[in-house]
């Protein structure tokens, strides 16, 4: 969960303690960070829901969430909004698929070494090689992989 926000002017909040008021007070003035109070998050709403109609026309696809921010100290509620503020293109990395033990002969050297040089790891109490499913089934392992190993 992200804690602190940082500015490019090189300043930096707590958002656990935020409070609209620590950049702006009623004057118009920046008031000083150990002016904080800490303010408590009791409802979170997505977009849509009650308490943010208002909201989705002004924001629209960019509105992530609304929050209702209590102070306690200072007797207040404060309508918070969660924003899509940049877009770039992102592809989540393809799981690694599971791991697969094959039986490879003491005198087969030169696979040993295709198998070492593929990132497999030999497993001694076991007697076998260990490396991914996708780069057994690359190397034409499929035949000499041990189930239930």
């Amino acid at each position: 969960m992200l804690t602190r926000l940082a500015f490019k002017d090189g300043g930096n909040v707590d958002l656990e303690r935020y409070s609209p008021a620590m950049h702006h007070g009623g004057s118009g003035k920046s008031q000083r960070l150990n002016q904080r109070h800490i303010m408590e998050v009791k409802l979170k709403l997505k977009p849509g829901a009650r308490g943010t109609k208002k909201l989705v026309p002004r924001y629209g696809d960019k509105l992530v969430c609304v929050r209702y921010r209590y102070d306690k100290a200072r007797g207040k509620r404060y309508k918070t909004v969660e924003l899509i503020v940049d877009e770039v293109p992102w592809s989540a990395r393809p799981k690694p698929g599971p791991d697969v033990f094959v039986n490879i002969g003491w005198d087969e050297k030169k696979l040993k070494n295709r198998i070492k040089e593929a990132g497999g790891d030999w497993y001694s109490h076991r007697k076998l090689w260990k490396l991914p499913f996708e780069k057994a089934k690359k190397m034409g392992l499929i035949s000499r992989i041990v189930k239930n190993a």
